[in-house]
């Protein structure tokens, strides 16, 4: 079994009381947690963004109904090699961190208010911005090497003009001088036993006679060998030469020399780099701006104060598309620089929910080339995306691997099974049956009993008689709270807003070609076209009817729960009960 989170726990944090996700998170997999709007999905995103160091540091306000006499914990456990884990944080503790790196993207919009004097009154002008992203919360401070050329080579000595290089240009090269510090091992090189083979090359340097070719060639002979006997010194070699494009390793060498004794003797050397990994981290997030800022927008990181800060225009001047996967993309820089540890869980709180299909590509190939990042580095990585939107629902959601979670977690009832008559709806015995007398709208009675009964398919569903009368008996469990079909309720909504709308038209041969019109939003246009009148919520509440009624073995529970989702909104089912007047006294 591979590693993974096999719990959470949140208790009293914002809308969670005492809220267990029992679900398995595979590392390195994309793990979509779908709910819907209310359900808790930025509660869940709160809880580990007040994570610290050492506690929860949450403020009194998004404490479950703002009680601060209820603390707030998170648990987590952890499954390794089979071996369970359980790692927990409160107000006084966190086990967690200690582990796990923690990052949380969210949605930067927010609501803005500017207040207007007009002598006697005054007026706010509401407006919606995207909060500034704190790219680097300290920009180190300039500092240069003290590097000389002229003071190296005379703590060389004899030899010194033929063998030692100017690396200037390389202690100049931000990027070349980077990559080696993070691939050389300092430490190693500072021992005395590895200092000892450094002042040995050294001395045998100064004794040789002759041209700056004949030393290289009798120190390549004689002591190239004995100074790649060890490791450290010969893994820092192979560097060198890679990046700063030197041929002979004994030049690498004696780079490496130099470099050693300005990390021993500069004080400045680790504030030179410091401030190097910030001009690169402000490179890179400037190109990231560039390649993906295409609005007339004047985007770039700046400095405001001590910090790396880039700005949004306000919200009306960018689209929603471009505002989220430029944020998401920077953000997910920003984590990268957070993540350190081996084990890192990144949460990203609806971020993709107003993306267009190109957005959608583009986040979906930046999330998994993050997350094979962490794969090549062995490393693991827990992503978790909240969304109300199923994933399943987009053309263009193609990532390979993903996993869903329903946190919502309803079971749909499948009392009539009506999903075997959706499988088997395009069967060509059936189809024309189906799809023009039981899933819309035609007062002329039919059945087909015999192509029923040779499929398998009940055969009350074969006689629109007996088909619609069962279908009505499931809207009224459902606008009673009782457990309903799904599906039975889509099509009676639907069957009941062609019928309402077929009754309004004044002649037998307009009802007829209303009857044969295809869709049910065409109908309803052909209605409004012959002066009818249609209520605003016959084309509102085609997010239920136009439901997709083509389901396999392998989509109908992702559709079934889908729909369902949208049935348990309050406004939609109160809309649904104005179709059937005939159970508002049950109810």
């Amino acid at each position: 079994m591979p590693n993974c989170i096999s719990r959470i726990r949140i208790k009293n944090v914002k809308g969670f009381s005492d809220q267990t996700f029992n679900t398995e998170i595979i590392a390195n997999k994309l793990h979509i947690f779908v709910a819907p709007n209310g359900f808790g999905k930025t509660s869940f995103a709160t809880a580990f963004n007040s994570l610290n160091r050492n506690r929860i540091d949450l403020d009194e306000k998004k404490t479950h109904r703002c009680n601060i006499s209820k603390k707030p914990e998170i648990e987590l456990d952890y499954n390794a090699d089979s071996e369970v884990t359980t790692y927990k944080a409160t107000e006084k503790s966190n086990t967690i961190s200690g582990i796990f790196d923690i990052f949380v993207i969210k949605s930067r919009l927010e609501s803005h208010a500017q207040r207007q004097n007009h002598g006697r009154y005054s007026t706010a002008i509401a407006s919606m911005r995207i909060k500034p992203i704190t790219l680097i919360n300290t920009i180190p401070p300039l500092r240069s090497f003290t590097y000389s050329i002229r003071t190296i080579r005379n703590v060389f000595g004899a030899n010194a003009n033929k063998l030692i290089l100017n690396i200037s240009p390389i202690l100049n090269n931000k990027e070349v001088i980077c990559y080696l510090d993070s691939v050389i091992n300092w430490h190693e090189l500072s021992l005395k036993r590895t200092l000892i083979i450094f002042d040995d090359i050294l001395n045998q340097s100064r004794e040789i006679n002759g041209s700056k070719d004949y030393i290289v060639e009798k120190l390549q002979t004689t002591c190239l060998p004995n100074i790649e006997s060890n490791l450290t010194i010969k893994n820092a070699i192979d560097h060198i030469v890679t990046s700063c494009n030197i041929t002979s390793r004994m030049e690498a060498f004696f780079v490496l020399w130099q470099l050693n004794y300005l990390k021993l003797h500069d004080s400045n050397f680790s504030s030179v780099l410091k401030y190097y990994e910030f001009c690169i981290l402000k490179e890179q997030y400037t190109k990231t701006i560039q390649d993906f800022n295409s609005s007339w927008n004047n985007i770039e990181p700046k400095k405001l104060g001590q910090s790396l800060v880039v700005s949004f225009p306000e919200a009306d001047y960018m689209s929603n598309g471009q505002r989220d996967l430029l944020s998401f993309v920077l953000l997910l820089k920003k984590a990268e620089q957070h993540f350190k540890k081996e084990k890192c869980i990144l949460i990203i709180d609806e971020i993709f929910d107003y993306l267009d299909d190109a957005n959608l590509v583009a986040f979906q190939y930046y999330i998994s080339k993050f997350i094979q990042d962490f794969k090549s580095q062995k490393r693991e990585l827990y992503p978790i995306l909240m969304t109300h939107l199923d994933p399943m629902l987009f053309a263009h959601f193609r990532l390979n691997g993903y996993k869903t979670h329903y946190l919502d977690d309803r079971k749909f009832s499948d009392s009539l099974h009506l999903l075997k008559l959706i499988k088997e709806r395009s069967n060509d015995k059936i189809k024309d049956f189906v799809d023009h007398y039981l899933f819309h709208y035609d007062p002329e009675p039919a059945e087909r009993s015999t192509e029923f009964l040779s499929l398998g398919i009940k055969k009350n569903f074969s006689d629109t008689a007996t088909f619609h009368p069962l279908i009505i008996k499931e809207v009224k469990q459902y606008l009673n709270g009782q457990p309903a079909d799904p599906f039975a309720v889509c099509i009676a909504t639907r069957v009941r807003i062609e019928k309402n709308a077929c009754d309004q038209l004044s002649t037998p041969e307009l009802k007829r070609e209303f009857i044969t019109t295809h869709e049910t939003i065409k109908k309803l246009e052909f209605c409004l076209k012959k002066g009818v009148e249609i209520p605003e919520i016959y084309f509102l509440l085609s997010i239920i009817y136009n439901s997709t009624l083509h389901a396999t073995d392998k989509n109908a529970e992702t559709i079934a729960k889908q729909l369902l989702r949208n049935l348990t909104n309050i406004t939609i089912k109160n809309m649904i009960a104005s179709l059937f007047p005939e159970f508002k006294e049950e109810r």
